[in-house]
């Protein structure tokens, strides 16, 4: 499992993102160390609705989504894995959790160890993963009719209308990470090719250029935030 190439692994989804708050320019890899002696750091979800998007908006999931479900529902309590591959032995029952060498257990931000794929309650003051669950309707309605990676049934539109009904609350980290993150001219080796390229389209949506309907921006969903050399 990348044991001799790479210390960490995010075991995460395309439409998952991982978020550090509470420094200028957030860093994973300067965090990572502090959790060297734990076999994982179990990341809680941040959940997403569609925020009022029946077509797939042009500025990306960053800058198009902000309304989540409150930080106590019971979605979030679900995890993804940062797995240290010193000791990880493999995938336990689900996707969101492994199985750790002389029964250790993975631990969340805090340090605080957790059994199988939740760790609770959630726990979002500096590290979490925001999971743009449905995005739009439009393409919530494809990835249902497409079904699991796995071949099983995915979720059904009776899913879209529960968890956009409980997203209540205004999530809008996304929107402030490009200008946090981008806007300085003091950028490090490791972020300079986050703040490049594509991700000067998700740049100018956040901070009101593009914005959600401006066709530049197609594509800044595809950047991974804070996912850098690890």
């Amino acid at each position: 499992m990348g044991k001799t190439r790479h210390r960490w692994i995010a075991m995460i989804d395309i439409d998952e993102y991982i978020f550090v708050k509470g420094s200028t320019c957030p860093s994973l890899p300067a965090i990572l160390p502090s959790f060297n002696s734990f076999p994982a750091l179990g990341l809680n979800w941040v959940f997403f609705g569609s925020s009022g998007h029946n077509t797939r908006p042009a500025a990306g999931n960053l800058a198009s989504y902000s309304k989540c479900l409150p930080r106590k529902h019971k979605a979030c309590e679900h995890v993804k894995s940062i797995v240290n591959t010193k000791y990880v032995e493999g995938l336990a029952w689900s996707p969101h959790h492994f199985t750790y060498a002389n029964g250790a257990k993975a631990v969340n931000e805090n340090k605080v160890p957790f059994d199988g794929p939740f760790s609770k309650p959630a726990s979002h003051n500096r590290l979490m993963l925001h999971h743009y669950f449905s995005r739009s309707r439009e393409e919530f309605e494809l990835k249902s009719r497409r079904g699991g990676a796995d071949g099983r049934a995915s979720k059904n539109m009776g899913d879209f209308g529960h968890y956009n009904a409980a997203a209540t609350e205004n999530c809008t980290d996304g929107l402030r990470f490009w200008p946090r993150c981008c806007g300085g001219s003091n950028l490090t080796e490791d972020t300079r090719w986050l703040c490049s390229g594509v991700a000067r389209f998700a740049l100018q949506a956040a901070s009101g250029g593009a914005g959600a309907g401006g066709a530049g921006s197609a594509t800044a969903g595809a950047v991974k935030p804070a996912m850098l050399r690890l």
